[in-house]
């Protein structure tokens, strides 16, 4: 059963005129009225389910046209009751009982898409059928048509008439009012309708007709089909299958004859139609929380292809700083060697002439004095060079060698750092961006190792990870900062802090992750990235 929003149709029923109503009303209860001589009393059905569908300012329109029904059947056979009392208490009191009921339980308005709601409304029938039948017997002791014992008896027909009644034709008013108001489409269980299960219910009929002692076994298989149709329509289409399947039964219990008495029909027809309604709801709640799961499902995946649409420009960006970073250090590298290393180069060659011009040894050793001085302040530069990490040429690629015997092992050892470099397992197959982003990663940790001067032995290792069943393969580079006992709890605060933001930009921007720790008197830089082979490597 699709449900579809509210639109044009559904204000254009609200603005119906009440006369319309009520003319309409009184057409269904006159028709109403004509199959109702066994089994069940259908105006009871139809006037539940109006008040449950109409507009409180439509109520007295039907109440007045229903009355005016009434009094059209009756004619002028009023001498069929004995007191005014009676006569009041069988035509006019109904109605007002199942209004004030329907009125109370605020279900008017309300479809009944849930068991749980279901359940209300089935109760619903179930109260106002018991305060009518109650209302009716009363008038039947008053008319002396029955006798005090006679009266639970007559009190429980009453009662499952009516209950009956409801439960096929209030469900199918509140249907047929969805359909009127653009807020459902019973297109297909119509058509199944017609083609399954209304040549069932004939052939039913016929078999019912021709072999009387046969009618409870057709009763049972013309049922069957209703629950088939509560399932695949919802509780509207149960309710136009039970209403056709009732219509069947009426049939052969009017031109035929059923084995087993009417009572019997009548609590048949009330307990499968209340759980052919309950079985419909409950579809309905299930394939409308199945709805709101793929409505769910689809704002989840497009809210990932965001965040993965993010990620991807947040990684770009990323990548952008980190070589908008490296070209500023280079600038820098630059500035410093063409303007302060070139000048400090020709102060040193000044010197030298100087030094072969000095006659006196008082000259000399001021002039030696200054070379030691120049050669001092080139040194710095140096440092200050390895520092910024960056150098003028392009960056080497991540070696063990470049990094114990180039100008980071010089630095690691003026600041009494021991370096040692492995790798664990295979040789890793990387592009050179990945190598010189390695080694720029090793240079940044190798500089803040130094400044931090609490470390005395740094740990470089690098190995390859594969994912198990995902070929994608990993580099991880583990760098540890041993320290003595002395300083180990100064390392222990530091690893509490945030990781440094230079090198998780850069593992960032390969598609990584960089974690730090202190573990066995380590502090351990763990940072995982994933492997990236040329097309010549692959």
């Amino acid at each position: 059963m699709n449900h579809v929003p509210e639109s044009a149709p559904a204000t254009a029923l609200r603005r119906l005129p009440p006369w319309v109503w009520g003319v309409l009303y009184a057409l269904g209860w006159l028709l109403a009225f004509q199959v109702s001589r066994m089994y069940w009393f259908v105006p009871a059905g139809l006037r539940v389910g109006a008040l449950l569908v109409a507009p409180p300012r439509v109520w007295p329109w039907l109440a007045v046209f229903e009355f005016s029904a009434i009094l059209l059947l009756l004619g002028n056979r009023f001498e069929i009751y004995q007191t005014a009392l009676g006569f009041a208490l069988a035509n006019f009191a109904p109605w007002l009982v199942q209004a004030a009921v329907v009125w109370v339980s605020g279900l008017r308005g309300r479809a009944p898409d849930s068991p749980g709601r279901m359940a209300q409304l089935v109760l619903l029938f179930a109260v106002a059928a018991a305060a009518t039948a109650a209302v009716l017997t009363v008038m039947t002791l008053i008319e002396s048509r029955v006798t005090p014992p006679q009266v639970p008896q007559t009190l429980v027909q009453y009662w499952i008439g009516d209950v009956v009644a409801m439960l096929i034709v209030a469900p199918v008013v509140l249907a047929v009012a969805a359909v009127l108001q653009g807020r459902a489409v019973i297109v297909g269980a119509v058509r199944e309708l017609l083609l399954l299960l209304l040549p069932l219910l004939v052939f039913c009929c016929a078999l019912a007709l021709l072999y009387p002692q046969l009618s409870a076994y057709v009763l049972v298989l013309g049922l069957a089909p209703m629950l088939l149709i509560a399932f695949r329509h919802g509780w509207r289409g149960a309710a136009l299958a039970l209403l056709m399947t009732s219509g069947a039964v009426y049939a052969i219990g009017v031109f035929g004859a059923f084995e087993h008495g009417r009572e019997l029909m009548q609590l048949i027809m009330a307990v499968l139609g209340a759980t052919t309604l309950m079985l419909g709801a409950a579809t309905d709640s299930l394939r409308l929380s199945n709805e709101q799961l793929d409505a769910r499902n689809r704002e989840l995946a497009a809210a990932s292809a965001r965040q993965h649409e993010q990620s991807q420009a947040l990684r770009q960006l990323s990548e952008r700083l980190v070589r908008v970073q490296d070209d500023e250090h280079s600038r820098i590298a630059r500035e410093l060697e063409d303007e302060l290393g070139h000048a400090v180069s020709e102060l040193g060659a000044r010197l030298t002439l100087a030094a072969r011009e000095a006659d006196s040894p008082t000259g000399l050793a001021t002039v030696d004095s200054l070379r030691e001085m120049v050669r001092h302040l080139n040194l710095t530069i140096a440092n200050v060079l390895a520092r910024l990490g960056a150098n003028v040429q392009a960056p080497p690629d991540w070696s063990p060698a470049t990094i114990t015997s180039g100008p980071l092992g010089e630095l690691l050892g003026e600041a009494g750092v021991d370096v040692e470099v492995t790798v664990t397992g295979p040789a890793p197959t990387i592009t050179p961006a990945i190598s010189a982003a390695l080694f720029r990663i090793c240079q940044i940790l190798a500089v803040e190792c130094v400044r931090r001067g609490l470390a005395e032995r740094l740990v470089i290792d690098l190995r390859v990870e594969s994912g198990g069943a995902d070929p994608q393969r990993w580099l991880r580079l583990r760098v540890f900062e041993h320290v003595g006992e002395r300083h180990s709890g100064r390392m222990e605060r530091l690893a509490a802090e945030p990781p440094s933001d230079r090198v998780r930009d850069r593992v960032g921007s390969l598609g990584g992750e960089y974690l730090w720790r202190f573990e066995s008197g380590a502090l351990v830089h763990d940072l995982v990235v994933p492997e990236q082979r040329t097309a010549a490597q692959d």
